[in-house]
Formats: structure tokens, C-alpha cells, sequence
């Protein structure tokens, strides 16, 4: 067991994104008789995990049905599939794919406009 300062030092997110997963439910502490929160060893990689998804661009609702999806079935042998996972990262890699579409086009404008002004300067 960690307390939430050791699980901030231990994965590097700040007492207030600790507080604000267990908040949205994606980590789970007990409460000490002092009242200090007391995390489960297994938060560190849960905090972890949750980094990784919050670099790939997911906000903590979608991390949360992953985290349901992927830890709801502890019994399971293998990482239990859920059609919501997929449909989440099928609608991230569609957003994805729209801001590099509009990325592109504002890319090209620059480089026209970028093009007429070294023209200019001749």
C-alpha cells in the first residue's frame, strides 16, 4: 500500500491528476484511520496505464470504459474484449485522421503563401 504522495512520486502525476482519476473512478484508494488516502501497490501501473492513454490523445471518460472493459472480468484468463473499446478507438483514429486531413490543407496554404512572398522578394 502507497500513500498518494509515494503513488505521485512513483509514477510522476501530480497529487491533483491523482485525485481527479479516483474521482472519475479510474483509480481506487482506502481511506487510513489517520484519513490519508492508501493506494494498492497495483495503482502504480493502473497510473501508469492511464498516462499512456491520456498521450494517446483519450480523455478520462474513454479511459474509464477501458479500464471497465479491461479490468471488469478479473476472473478472465486473457484481456476480455469489448465492442465499446474498439468503437473508441476506431472514433480516436477517425478524429486523428480529420486533424491531419486539416493539417494538410493548412500546411499547403503556408507553404503557397510562403512560396508568393519569396516570389515577391525577387
Amino acid at each position: 500500500m502507497v500513500r498518494i504522495g509515494e503513488l505521485s512520486r512513483l509514477t510522476g502525476a501530480s497529487v491533483r491528476s491523482l485525485r481527479h482519476y479516483e474521482q472519475k473512478g479510474l483509480i481506487l484508494s482506502e481511506r487510513q484511520e489517520n484519513g490519508y488516502r492508501s493506494f494498492e501497490n497495483s495503482m502504480v501501473q493502473r497510473v501508469k496505464t492511464i498516462q499512456l492513454f491520456l498521450g494517446l490523445g483519450l480523455n478520462t471518460d474513454q479511459i474509464k470504459e477501458i479500464i471497465d472493459c479491461k479490468y471488469g472480468n478479473q476472473n478472465a484468463e486473457h484481456e476480455q474484449f469489448c465492442e465499446e473499446l474498439f468503437q473508441t478507438y476506431e472514433e480516436k483514429l477517425d478524429e486523428i485522421n480529420s486533424q491531419i486531413y486539416h493539417l494538410k490543407q493548412v500546411k499547403e496554404r503556408l507553404e503557397q503563401k510562403m512560396n508568393e512572398f519569396h516570389d515577391h522578394q525577387k
